[in-house]
């Protein structure tokens, strides 16, 4: 829809899409999650303090 809305207001011109390069490269991200055992010393310490 986006490419034919582009199209349609002559943004773009369709020999533009004659050749398309994909960028498929993938970063892993550190994510933590809130089950993670690691985190436990973090949880009970923080529970501690607030108590």
């Amino acid at each position: 829809m986006t490419i034919q809305a582009g199209v349609d207001t002559r943004t773009v011109n369709p020999n533009d899409f004659q050749s398309v390069t994909v960028d498929s490269t993938v970063q892993v991200k550190a994510v933590t999650y809130s089950t993670d055992g690691k985190l436990y010393p973090l949880y009970r310490a923080f529970g501690r303090s607030r108590h």
